[in-house]
């Protein structure tokens, strides 16, 4: 590695690599060299208003801009064939508002203040004001919102068949949301540590709700549809206001600890299924529904 004006480098096959940003100005302009960005390179850089970057960047790595919390907007290039893998591009990044792809870009389009891929329509990254999730996306990414502080409310379209891991984990000020039957699964930890999350609704079509995906929220019922055959572990573990979950299906089947310190929690369900086993083996509070 070495100093190149503000920034750390590196050679990767020729190819100038931007390991770290070490300036402290507002405005940064990134060299036209450049090639790729790693993962966390302006990581916490408060100061930043604002980054362009320049054409030729093939590669834009996990949490690069993480902790800009006073960047405002972002263009990413039409030479981006990789963006964010792994991470979220924009996590902490509280003021951001506007977020575009260059027309000409092969694999991604913005719409709406969200990257998406061309090929998948994944929702890649969005940002934390004045975003909404467009109705071509087939799937919401693993961290695409994750830890956004300024998110309270996600409409999430019917479009959309898959959200994925920490897709909303640690949004702290998300109250509602309602899950279309679109959605088929609910991955790993999508709502975990939502603490203030009260509110959910899901439609029936989902069909599994991944480990820890409603874990350390608000939730204080849920109706949980027939057609959700799986609730994975943990999934609703610390959920301390939860009195009432309804589970419809009598065939639904239970991980470990799903219920794990939510002490309050009723299981209302039919006699005999599967949900009343649960209650059983688990020593909680069981109420007959018909």
């Amino acid at each position: 590695m070495e100093r190149y004006g503000e920034f750390i480098i590196e050679d990767f096959d020729g190819r100038k690599v931007l390991c770290a940003y070490i300036g402290c100005d507002r405005d940064v302009v990134i060299p036209d060299d450049i090639k790729a960005i790693k993962s966390e390179a302006f990581k916490d850089h408060t100061e930043i208003r604002s980054i362009k970057i320049p054409e030729g960047v093939f590669h834009i790595g996990a949490d690069a801009f993480a902790g800009c919390k006073h960047l405002k907007k972002i263009k990413i290039p039409a030479s981006a064939e990789s963006i964010g893998a792994g991470g979220n591009l924009f996590s902490g990044c509280i003021e951001l508002s506007e977020v575009t792809v260059s027309a000409g870009n092969k694999y991604f389009y913005s719409e709406n203040n969200c990257i998406i891929n061309k090929e998948t329509k994944t929702l890649i990254s969005g940002c934390d004001n004045n975003c909404i999730i467009p109705d071509s996306v087939l799937k919401i990414d693993d961290y695409s919102f994750s830890c956004y502080k300024n998110l309270t409310n996600v409409v999430i379209p019917e479009s959309v068949t898959n959200i994925g891991r920490h897709a909303f984990s640690s949004c702290v000020s998300l109250t509602n949301v309602t899950i279309p039957g679109s959605v088929k699964e609910i991955g790993e930890a999508a709502f975990f540590d939502c603490r203030n999350l009260a509110n959910i609704t899901l439609k029936n079509g989902v069909e599994t709700i991944g480990t820890e995906a409603f874990e350390w929220t608000k939730i204080e019922s849920v109706d949980i549809p027939e057609s959700v055959t799986k609730i994975d572990n943990r999934a609703f573990s610390g959920c301390n206001e939860l009195k009432f979950i309804t589970i419809r299906n009598i065939a639904t089947s239970f991980g470990e600890k799903v219920f794990e310190n939510s002490r309050k929690t009723i299981i209302k369900a039919a006699l005999g299924s599967n949900a009343h086993e649960y209650a059983l083996e688990n020593n909680i509070a069981f109420e007959e529904i018909k």
